[in-house]
């Protein structure tokens, strides 16, 4: 796994927050990847990816990074929503915006703001 999956694990978590208004506590247990369903939002090649990764640290270690993006993000998520509103133009209101694309500003501009140690 890398952190680009991590990311995408993030960004999903932050869509089902903001859509499915699930709690941070149950979007850290990160549970909902491993449970199969007919509304799966996991992709098939992700999963796979998940399931063949053998090395515990490295699994660890992208899902705490994952962790991190969504419990930041959400702990930050009033001051980044300010900061995409200061952005928008006066024709276009927040809420017009797209639940991904708004899950995936908000990832953006927590680590563009909150990650200035870490390496893309």
């Amino acid at each position: 796994m890398s952190r680009r999956n991590a990311r995408i694990l993030a960004v999903q978590a932050l869509y089902s927050y903001d859509v499915g208004k699930m709690s941070l506590e149950d979007l850290l247990k990160l549970e909902w990847i491993q449970n199969g369903s007919e509304n799966d939002i996991v992709p098939e090649e992700l999963k796979e990816e998940l399931d063949e990764t053998n090395e515990s640290d490295s699994k660890a270690e992208e899902y705490g990074f994952a962790r991190l993006l969504i419990a930041g993000t959400i702990n930050h998520i009033d001051e980044i929503d300010e900061k995409i509103k200061a952005h928008l133009s006066g024709k276009w209101d927040f809420s017009r915006l797209n639940k991904v694309t708004l899950a995936v500003l908000r990832i953006s501009i927590f680590a563009i703001l909150y990650q200035k140690d870490l390496n893309p």
